[in-house]
């Protein structure tokens, strides 16, 4: 085994404004049973520390094999002025720094908490 990083990024508009003390969280995935990888919030740039995640050895990415070459993991950012997102299927490959970039919605005024929400799924690498 092997280890790849996962640094977020997240901000708000088109603009890019960085979103401070926004809650990451990332998992093996969004089931119950989940194990959580790291948990980070950001900070004034909108950027979370490294997270370290256990993938595959690079040597599984340089020719094709039945094995997946990366790790896959999800990442929830929260805040509590804007929508919550989810990012499902994140690939983390080995000796790797993975840049994830959330762009969060400000929360309308009395939005209900069960619309607070936004999943977003990542397609698997054409490898």
């Amino acid at each position: 085994m092997a280890v790849g990083y996962v640094v977020v990024r997240v901000y708000t508009s088109n603009a890019q404004l960085p979103i401070k003390n926004a809650f990451i969280r990332v998992t093996t995935g969004t089931s119950p049973n989940a194990d959580l990888l790291g948990f980070r919030t950001t900070n004034e740039f909108g950027e979370t520390g490294i997270i370290s995640i256990e993938t595959p050895d690079l040597d599984l990415s340089l020719s094709p094999s039945e094995v997946t070459p990366f790790s896959i993991c999800d990442i929830e950012v929260s805040h509590p002025l804007y929508y919550t997102m989810i990012i499902k299927d994140v690939q983390v490959f080995a000796n790797t720094r993975t840049v994830q970039e959330v762009e969060l919605i400000p929360l309308e005024e009395n939005s209900e908490p069960q619309n607070r929400t936004i999943t977003s799924n990542i397609p698997a690498q054409n490898l």
